[in-house]
């Protein structure tokens, strides 16, 4: 079964399936990154990769992957994608996705008045405790609100908490997904082009759709329309990588043919 790996470090081992295959790879090289330091990102890259592998159906059928061909701008074939309903929708999911990879990565300041949700130290539960119980709260979490994963949560000082007692320490600006703005979620190189900033799984995932979107010319600016100015930056970026130029390069250069993903 395609797609599969053979490890012949590991005795000829063989690994199948795309997901089995990052996460083994991930394991074989640490330091690559391949998932987001971060809990609360690592959870959101996952997510994406998930939907990724399990869905778009309607996208796999209707733009078939062929990195040999790229259609004329009035190539009929072209035209048709423009017209298909099903597929727009597939595509405007796909847009959305990497937008909230984006999001996640990017520092984004709590909403004025928005109560940051609280930890709770044993059971480590997220939510946003009654008034009441917050000395309770504050008692049960780590000062600061910050979990080991990563993720920072808390909530401010209560008023009149008891003497003595340590008081949650104000959070950080974070974003919506509770990744800390500034320090240990801020990780580095979250400023470079791809969904998290540096190359994760998750670009791994999306470079066969930034393939299919080659070969029907929505990658290019100007072209249509469909993607906005960030989608098109994201897809030269990934397009220009040198593994993906080595797909490109070996694929022109096979002779065996399937004729139903002939575009």
């Amino acid at each position: 079964k395609v797609p599969a790996l053979v490890d012949p470090r590991a005795g000829g081992l063989t690994v199948w399936d795309s997901l089995a295959i990052i996460e083994y790879v991930a394991e074989l090289a640490p330091e690559a990154r391949l998932w987001p330091q971060d809990q609360g990102l690592r959870a959101v890259a996952r997510s994406a990769c998930a939907e990724m592998h399990s869905g778009f159906e309607h996208l796999r059928a209707a733009m078939p992957m062929n990195t040999r061909k790229v259609l004329a701008p009035g190539d009929g074939k072209r035209a048709a994608v423009l017209l298909d309903e099903r597929l727009l929708a597939d595509i405007e999911r796909v847009k959305s996705l990497w937008a909230e990879c984006r999001r996640a990565t990017s520092p984004r300041p709590r909403a004025e008045g928005r109560r940051p949700l609280g930890v709770r130290g044993d059971a480590q539960r997220l939510r946003a405790p009654p008034d009441g119980d917050a000395d309770e709260h504050a008692q049960g979490a780590r000062p600061g609100g910050r979990e080991a994963g990563g993720g920072a949560f808390g909530r401010a000082p209560p008023r009149g908490h008891r003497k003595g007692q340590k008081p949650l320490g104000r959070v950080p600006p974070s974003n919506e997904y509770g990744c800390d703005g500034g320090g240990k979620a801020a990780e580095k190189g979250t400023d470079g082009p791809y969904l998290f900033g540096h190359f994760t799984a998750a670009d791994a995932m999306f470079a066969p759709v930034v393939l299919r979107f080659r070969t029907y010319r929505l990658s290019e600016a100007g072209e249509c329309g469909l993607l906005g100015p960030e989608d098109v930056a994201y897809c030269r970026a990934i397009l220009g990588l040198e593994g993906v130029q080595e797909w490109i390069a070996a694929a022109a250069q096979e002779a065996h043919r399937i004729a139903k993903y002939e575009v």
